[in-house]
């Protein structure tokens, strides 16, 4: 049997974990002098604290270890390993999960583990892991499962823009400077996942206005290649989400649900972020430089 593997900066739903036996190994924050698996602090409790904070908290990439008895459990027991991660241009996983597999490898020669670098994170990575979850469950061949999984990334866009650039300085992705200018100016950054990194595709001045921006470049999208599903990711913002959900399906007629953002990739952006992923029903080509 095939059995995928995944971490938590996917966002899988706990039902669909279930539905699929998709196995989840949480990222670790660094609270301070505390050290807490992510998936055992709800996303409030989180956010909350944060507000408050004057250092934004860390996480770690899966530890080889953690990830050698995870594997390890599969391979004692039978099974096939498709394993699909964060980008490994945002985190060592990738690597470690490496180190991992040349371990079992050494114990286990006939062991068979895939390791599939999504490009991504958030519900972009977790389609990548569901498109090889829904493979699996059909009972298709380990290549068909990895072409799944990788594939994906080539129907996928990832979009979001943070409320505020202060979570952003404090964690180093801008400098004083910027935040300060950014603030006072009243601009919007609309981020975008782009080879395999989180860049920025556009600067938009005033909040309403970069939100119909957001939605335009969405309807760009779609008109061109159609769309299969939509994923309106939150932080901390519920209603923000909701309202982008409901212009949204003004414009568009497809599945779409509502996914909050937990603290390993929502600490670096802050809450009130709000974002998009989408699937198209035809391949997207990769955006060349806007910067």
């Amino acid at each position: 049997m095939i059995r995928i593997i995944t971490d938590s900066s996917s966002y899988i739903p706990s039902d669909i974990q279930l539905e699929y036996g998709i196995t989840v190994i949480p990222h670790i924050m660094k609270m301070g002098d505390r050290e807490i698996p992510e998936t055992s602090i709800s996303n409030e409790s989180f956010y909350d604290q944060i507000k408050k904070a004057n250092e934004i908290p860390k996480s770690r990439p899966l530890d080889p270890d953690v990830l050698y008895e995870a594997f390890l459990k599969e391979i004692e027991d039978g099974n096939t390993i498709v394993a699909v991660f964060i980008s490994a241009k945002v985190s060592e996983t990738c690597k470690n999960a490496a180190v991992a597999k040349e371990k079992i490898l050494r114990e286990f020669p006939k062991a068979s583990i895939a390791i599939v670098d999504s490009g991504s994170a958030a519900m972009e990575e977790g389609l990548a892991v569901l498109a090889a979850a829904e493979k699996a469950k059909e009972g298709a061949w380990l290549e068909e499962v990895v072409k799944a999984a990788e594939s994906t990334i080539k129907y996928t866009k990832f979009l979001f823009m943070p409320s505020t650039t202060k979570f952003m300085e404090i964690s180093g992705k801008v400098s004083k400077v910027q935040s300060f200018i950014g603030d006072m100016l009243q601009i919007t950054p609309i981020l975008q996942r782009k080879n395999g990194s989180i860049e920025l595709k556009e600067m938009v001045r005033i909040k309403t206005k970069a939100i119909n921006r957001f939605l335009e470049i969405f309807k760009e999208d779609i008109s061109k290649y159609g769309v299969q599903k939509v994923i309106v990711h939150h932080i901390d913002d519920m209603d923000k989400a909701m309202e982008l959900s409901q212009r949204i399906r003004e414009i568009a007629d497809t599945d779409i649900s509502i996914c909050d953002i937990g603290p390993s990739v929502g600490a670096n952006v802050g809450p009130g972020t709000i974002g998009i992923v989408y699937m198209t029903q035809q391949e997207m080509p990769e955006e060349s430089g806007d910067l």
